[in-house]
């Protein structure tokens, strides 16, 4: 998975729905320290649309669940680095196409969510390479692993004239050695447009379903025996059937910086998550 990103069809990205115009919230100017992330409060909604809310059959279970209510990051559910030996270690990035490092600094939770925060600060990562960047993930490699059901998350990018900004994403990856174990990127910021793919050993379906959608916004994905679909704020945007694997999943949300797979590099820039949810069937 370390290269997964680096193989994207980004050319899949060039089609594109019309733009979507989000609930959009100001924007705050994301100073140096993560701590001024106090300042942005979440919109409040109601608890997570439900699979049936999809038109999805069947009786479900909600088996993952955080709503990022407290003062910091659960560490029952998450490790805020990529794969690092330990959760306070600042790791290398996910692609060999990023340039900021991952620091568990740039993961905090306060106001009733998740900020992810990319600052121009520089890092040298546990294996000793050095990045101009700084930026924020989270993973649940060893707290949560999951075959089959439906993601979502509530998700807040930033205004940005009308196109996504770096390389945000929200997706989930195989245990295994990648791609024969599949990885579903439910939302993935690539060309300065919102799209899906999901990645397996033939490749990587795919497409865009947004130019922007800055503010808050639902994405999801059903992964089923033989398929997979995508949703965007409760509509079907894309769905894929080649390649579905089995293998166990763990769920990833980072800011990704790019200066090739997502130009150009905003920094700073905000990643604020609501609440991230897996649904099985009952």
């Amino acid at each position: 998975m370390i290269e997964a990103r680096s193989h994207a069809t980004l050319t899949a990205c060039r089609l594109a729905f019309a733009a979507v115009l989000g609930g959009l919230i100001a924007f705050a100017a994301v100073g140096a320290d993560i701590d001024s992330a106090s300042a942005l409060v979440r919109q409040k909604v109601p608890a997570s649309s439900s699979p049936s809310d999809l038109g999805l059959p069947g009786s479900w279970s909600l088996v993952f669940d955080d709503e990022f209510d407290g003062s910091s990051l659960d560490p029952t559910k998450w490790t805020p680095n990529w794969l690092g030996p330990t959760r306070g270690a600042v790791t290398d990035p996910v692609s060999t196409q990023e340039i900021a490092c991952y620091s568990p600094s740039r993961a905090r939770v306060t106001g009733g969510s998740l900020h992810l925060v990319a600052v121009a600060r520089p890092c040298t990562s546990v294996s000793g390479k050095h990045y101009a960047y700084s930026s924020g993930i989270v993973q649940s490699h060893d707290q949560f692993q999951f075959t089959y059901g439906l993601m979502e998350a509530r998700i807040w990018l930033p205004p940005n004239g009308g196109q996504v900004q770096n390389w945000p994403a929200f997706w989930a990856d195989g245990t295994g050695a990648w791609p024969s174990t599949g990885e579903i990127d439910v939302m993935e910021g690539l060309e300065s447009q919102l799209c899906w793919h999901f990645h397996y050993t033939g490749g990587a379906a795919g497409s865009c379903f947004a130019p922007s959608a800055s503010g808050w916004h639902v994405y999801a994905a059903d992964w089923e025996p033989g398929g997979i679909t995508f949703y965007f704020d409760g509509k079907l945007v894309g769905s894929t059937t080649e390649g579905i694997t089995s293998s166990p999943m763990y769920l990833v949300v980072d800011l990704g910086l790019s200066s090739t797979a997502s130009p150009p590099v905003v920094a700073p820039s905000r990643l604020k998550v609501d609440y991230v949810h897996v649904w099985q069937h009952a």
